[in-house]
């Protein structure tokens, strides 16, 4: 992930947005996400961004320029996002109450922060360079091979011990989680997790039992639980004909 600018946020017109002007999001179809954006007339110390939502996206900085339509970006479906603005203590500027999604389709879209006229000071120095893109996928999760299709498998070419016969890959493309367990309806089979980035990416080693193998067409499927609450489990259809 590519993070903002936590440290001194950007600069728009007079004042100064914090974390970006300009934030670019990542969220999965469906999915709502508050944030908040901070704009003070001096440059800002440190100071808290707050981000709330059941399954978050992730806010990517989009560097030092102004708001830009991206070429492949559609309008920001009516409604999709709204923006409040607080005033802080006296002088002190305002907090921006972002609420973006759902939106129930994938893409990028482009929307400018609507700012009430009450706050002039804010209005007249963004000039329209407040503005969001989002990037709305149909899930945060990648599965590599998508099916796992052993093809034939030669029960005599196996040997004796264990025998890896197939491998997978699950990633987050943004946020994380874990693999709580692997499981499979063939009894010959068993499933080794190790970690290729942590919280992110893993590699599901797929392991046979000779002993345990008949000759037989399989179509079946792998079961992968994890403890992201939107994606609980995965379902990898898994299909290999078995002969002598």
């Amino acid at each position: 992930m590519d993070n903002p600018n936590l440290a001194s946020g950007e600069r728009v017109g007079s004042l100064r947005l914090w974390p970006a002007a300009h934030p670019r999001i990542y969220l999965e179809r469906g999915e709502t996400l508050l944030f908040s954006l901070r704009a003070w007339p001096e440059d800002p110390g440190p100071a808290p961004m707050s981000v709330t939502t059941d399954n978050p996206g992730v806010i990517l900085g989009s560097g030092q320029e102004p708001a830009r339509v991206d070429d492949k970006a559609a309008a920001a479906p009516t409604g999709a996002v709204n923006t409040t603005v607080r005033a802080a203590a006296s002088g002190a500027g305002y907090w921006l109450d972002v609420k973006v999604g759902p939106i129930d389709e994938t893409g990028v879209f482009f929307a400018n922060l609507a700012i009430p006229d009450n706050a002039k000071d804010l209005t007249e120095a963004a000039k329209g360079k407040l503005a969001v893109t989002l990037t709305v996928v149909d899930s945060s999760l990648a599965i590599n091979p998508p099916v796992m299709n052993l093809g034939t498998i030669s029960i005599t070419s196996l040997g004796n011990g264990m025998v890896q016969v197939g491998t997978l890959n699950v990633r987050k493309v943004f946020g994380s989680f874990g693999i709580a367990s692997v499981t499979s309806s063939v009894p010959s089979l068993s499933f080794e997790v190790g970690t290729m980035v942590k919280d992110k990416n893993y590699l599901i080693r797929v392991r046979m039992d000779p002993s345990k193998v008949r000759p037989t067409d399989v179509d079946s499927s792998i079961r992968i639980t994890t403890d992201d609450p939107k994606h609980p489990t995965l379902e990898v259809p898994l299909k290999m004909a078995l002969v002598p």
